[in-house]
């Protein structure tokens, strides 16, 4: 879960803070920051979990296709 954080329009973090507000004043933005989803994005646990189910599963994929020779990691990565 993610949280959508709004500054003062045209303001990022360093500016926020170099303009004259302080922690509390974040703070009060963080605490009034709204959760959203990103589709395609998952935690690294769940990421674990998924993969983990997929290779009990057989749907794994077996090392990483590359467009050239590794020969430093021969063995875990597919070449063809």
């Amino acid at each position: 879960m993610k949280f959508w954080t709004r500054l003062p329009e045209g303001q990022d973090p360093n500016y926020f803070f170099n303009s004259g507000h302080d922690i509390f004043d974040f703070q009060k933005l963080i605490s009034e920051a709204h959760k959203f989803d990103s589709p395609g994005v998952i935690s690294i646990g769940a990421a674990i979990d998924l993969l983990q189910q997929e290779a009990r599963e057989g749907k794994s994929e077996s090392g990483l296709l590359t467009p050239w020779p590794t020969p430093l990691c021969s063995g875990n990565i597919d070449q063809s």
